[in-house]
């Protein structure tokens, strides 16, 4: 049996956003491996609502459970001083701060220093918070680094975002020193996990020791879905999923109430764009065939991916796993999107749909697609096939990468 210390960032008890779904996916398939003695250290980021710190089972793991300290610490001064030991000490962006915990980190030295183990597996570049890369360095462990997000394209193009030119330039100092700390990380690894292809393809060096592999993640609903029974009240509705707090959201939004409302109207009548998501209630004022409904119950949810003509995703900005793309795959719901919402589902054989700059095409799709019984009933089962071949493609090949390196 090999023994497998697994440190990562993220809530994998109560998962919440898509790494926490990635964590806790990524948990349960090491433990469901007999072959492997699995050790869990995770880090929850210190916000309200979070489980509590200790013990906690994730499949078939026991997981250790710490949540950052920022709920607890004293602010002012030293908070500054927490911040920049941490920015400067373990080169980890100011973002990740609220994944900072002391208790966390002695507990990761200790495991370290006083076990021996065969494969040290780092989730996410936030775990390095709490992280001494030099102490798992002279571990003598093979070490997997898992990449959510290659570090400096993601903050460059939170700086692109940004209005002032001071942010921009914080942003941009930020995205260059944490990709030169990712360049090591992917020197130091044996292996790195990237979680889509198009991560993977854009690494230029040692590409020989970079896979890519998607991991089932999508919530619950979205699995429930699959198999709830169709609702009139949603079978006229086109989904978007989505907060507007999140920025590349926030643009996906405003481009569907004023672009593709005005066009889905024009070719379909009957048709109405629902909008999902915290803060969705309050858009769309006056915009006849679109309706907010903001946070909305599981049983709603399922029914909504059930019953939909189909789910759209005109996101084009936010780099990563799109997860309520997973989501309406799991959910056996046709999907249109741009894409750039599709970067990473390759293995799906899905195809970008339409451009912004192309309202009307995703309107008349949309259309056809309402308007043909055959179509839809077609559409819902191919979309269940490529989820299930995918599961069964997937299966364990995470686990089999960590024990075949130990």
């Amino acid at each position: 049996m090999k023994k497998v210390l697994y440190l990562a960032a993220g809530n994998p008890v109560k998962p919440r956003v898509g790494m926490d779904l990635v964590v806790h996916e990524h948990i349960k398939e090491l433990a469901g491996d007999s072959r492997i003695a699995l050790s869990v250290i995770a880090v929850a980021p210190g916000i309200e609502g979070q489980p509590v710190p200790g013990g906690h089972l994730v499949g078939q793991a026991q997981i250790q459970l710490y949540v950052g300290d920022l709920l607890t610490e004293r602010g002012g001064i030293n908070r500054l001083y927490n911040k920049l030991k941490m920015v400067l000490g373990q080169s980890v962006p100011v973002m990740a701060y609220s994944f900072r915990s002391a208790l966390a980190a002695a507990a990761i030295r200790s495991c370290i220093e006083q076990q021996s183990f065969d494969v040290i597996v780092i989730d996410h570049y936030y775990a390095l918070a709490n992280i001494d890369l030099k102490q798992v360095a002279d571990s003598g462990a093979k070490f997997v680094y898992i990449s959510h997000d290659a570090m400096f394209p993601h903050i460059a193009e939170m700086a692109s975002m940004k209005s002032g030119l001071a942010s921009k330039a914080y942003y941009m100092l930020e995205a260059w020193r944490t990709g030169r700390v990712e360049q090591r990380l992917f020197a130091m690894a044996e292996k790195v996990v990237h979680l889509s292809e198009f991560e993977r393809g854009e690494v230029k060096f040692d590409q020989h020791k970079h896979v890519a592999l998607l991991p089932p993640i999508c919530s619950s609903d979205a699995l429930a879905a699959a198999s709830a029974v169709v609702d009139p009240a949603y079978t006229n509705s086109v989904v978007f999923i989505g907060s507007p707090n999140h920025p590349p959201n926030a643009h996906a939004l405003q481009w569907i109430i004023e672009q593709f409302a005005p066009a889905l109207h024009k070719a379909a009548p009957q048709l109405h764009i629902a909008l999902i998501g915290g803060g969705t209630d309050r858009l769309a004022a006056g915009v006849p065939n679109v309706k907010g409904y903001g946070f909305v119950s599981s049983s709603v949810l399922q029914s909504m991916l059930a019953s939909c003509v189909c789910s759209i995703s005109p996101v084009v900005r936010g780099r990563g796993i799109k997860v309520k793309v997973l989501d309406a795959i799991a959910a056996g719901c046709p999907i249109f999107a741009t894409d750039e919402s599709l970067r990473g589902f390759e293995q799906f054989g899905l195809e970008a749909i339409f451009r912004l700059s192309q309202p009307e095409q995703l309107a008349n799709s949309v259309a056809r697609l309402a308007s043909d019984e055959t179509m839809k009933v077609e559409a819902r089962s191919a979309v269940a096939k490529s989820w299930s071949n995918f599961l069964s493609e997937r299966s364990g090949q995470l686990a089999e990468l960590v024990h075949a390196l130990a």
